[in-house]
């Protein structure tokens, strides 16, 4: 069976100027990595493969270490640390 690879590019990459996609286009996620991530995270957390309160180097050894205090799954899921972990502290 011989595959063939496809490409194009949909929408515009500037619709003020109506210029089209292409392959190539290179587009901002934005903020949409955030959501992924802690859905992924939950999901890993549901299904008993990840302890958020084990260091993230228990998962990734070579995680450079930080100058911040917590490196705990838990504590880096959030940006703002208090208020995040309030609320997962509150769910346990």
């Amino acid at each position: 069976m011989c595959m063939q690879r496809t490409s194009a590019g949909f929408g515009y990459a500037d619709v003020e100027n109506e210029v089209a996609c292409r392959p190539s286009t290179v587009m901002r996620v934005a903020s949409l990595s955030k959501p992924l991530t802690a859905f992924a995270v939950a999901k890993l957390w549901e299904d008993g493969k990840l302890d958020l309160d084990k260091s993230i180097k228990d998962y990734v050894p070579e995680f450079p270490e930080k100058t911040y205090d917590g490196k705990q799954v838990r504590e880096n899921g959030c940006h703002r640390r208090e208020a995040c972990c309030a609320i997962l502290d509150s769910n346990d």
